[in-house]
């Protein structure tokens, strides 16, 4: 009976523990993919927001609405080699359906702050997973959508999130890489949200 305990376990559990033997990093639950914003609107009820249909790779662009409609027009984010947050639940925002979170760089308070969006390398495959290596850790499988809400994992990595004073995207001091090299963004010493 002893081997076919373990057979139980949750798969999970048997995951976690990989080549190197480190547990999965909390960063690596979360799908940041690399997407390319096809088109974009501002949202027919909010001033502040606007909706981007985003191809990431799966047939369907997604549609995504993000509170940056303060900072950039639909023709500022047309064509951009963006990351999104693809592992989230949807949600309405001002009644439109939203899959996913657009990654931003933004620094200052208020009436000072300045927003621009986290970008992918021109060479980063549409739809390809960011990978952000984490010491002692493994980048593991992302987490179903519903885990993370109910785990609040997105909220556990968040606070984490910046641009270094290179402009290079991270999580705690691991950059956002791709294929093609690091994601960046064109604000120096930001957070990332």
């Amino acid at each position: 009976g002893r081997r076919r305990r373990s057979a139980l376990l949750p798969r999970g559990a048997r995951l976690a523990t990989k080549a190197r033997g480190g547990e999965q990093s909390a960063v690596s639950q979360i799908d940041f993919r690399v997407g390319q914003i096809v088109s974009c609107e501002r949202h027919p009820d909010s001033d502040k927001l606007l909706v981007e249909m985003i191809d990431i790779g799966e047939g369907e662009p997604r549609q995504i609405c993000s509170g940056i409609a303060a900072w950039k027009t639909p023709e500022d984010v047309v064509g951009k080699k963006v990351v999104i947050v693809s592992n989230l639940k949807e949600r309405k925002m001002a009644g439109t359906p939203s899959n996913g979170m657009l990654l931003c760089a933004t620094k200052g308070e208020d009436e000072d702050r300045v927003l621009d969006l986290v970008e992918a390398p021109a060479g980063a495959e549409v739809g390809e997973r960011v990978v952000i290596e984490v010491e002692g850790e493994e980048h593991g499988d992302a987490a179903p959508p519903n885990r993370v809400a109910k785990k609040k994992l997105y909220e556990k990595v968040a606070p984490e999130l910046c641009a270094d004073a290179d402009g290079t995207v991270c999580f705690m001091k691991s950059p956002f890489t791709t294929s093609a090299g690091p994601c960046t963004a064109s604000l120096k010493d930001s957070i990332v949200s």
